[in-house]
């Protein structure tokens, strides 16, 4: 149910008929649930965890304001490109205040309801994650914040992107590390 959910998802965002991607807030609807929670749920059940619970659902949404907060960041950049295809994208709607606002709030949100979970489970590892995610946020505001939205941005923002994620899953295998060690 989950995978069919996460292409049902991508499909309202992409197909011609329905196009979420040019309506900014079912565009972030779309892209929270099917990448950012879907991937969550698939990944934890595939680990073989079981039932999902109020925990699994705050860390679900918490994984899911990380990952959409870089989101509309990507589309700075290509918003002349957007305005030519008419497509309304949350960086047109809202302009770059918008979307560095909207970034600080779902990054911040995120890494303290992963911080806050990870808390329940591993005192320190909460207090961890918490520091490294803050740490996290200011690095990546230190370059989202002086953004302009110029078609030049992109590699910045590319950069930006692949710095965020490969935090993430580094932070994630030396918590398995540690974990498994202990």
């Amino acid at each position: 149910m989950l995978i069919f959910k996460r292409h049902f998802f991508f499909w309202l965002y992409s197909t011609l008929s329905h196009c979420w991607k040019g309506k900014p807030l079912l565009s972030l609807a779309a892209i929270g649930i099917s990448t950012g929670m879907n991937s969550f749920f698939l990944g934890f059940l595939a680990a073989g965890g079981s039932p999902i619970s109020f925990a699994e659902d705050l860390i679900a949404i918490g994984v899911m304001c990380v990952i959409l907060s870089l989101y509309p960041v990507s589309q700075l950049y290509q918003t002349e490109e957007d305005l030519k295809r008419e497509d309304h994208t949350f960086a047109i709607r809202y302009g770059a205040k918008g979307v560095k606002i909207l970034f600080v709030s779902l990054f911040f949100t995120g890494v303290v309801l992963l911080s806050y979970s990870l808390y329940q489970v591993q005192p320190k590892l909460g207090f961890i994650f918490g520091g490294v995610g803050l740490l996290g946020l200011l690095v990546i505001s230190f370059v989202v914040l002086r953004l302009e939205g110029k078609q030049e941005e992109y590699y910045k923002v590319m950069r930006v992107k692949f710095f965020a994620s490969f935090s993430f899953v580094l932070f994630i295998l030396l918590a398995l590390l540690v974990q498994s060690i202990n």
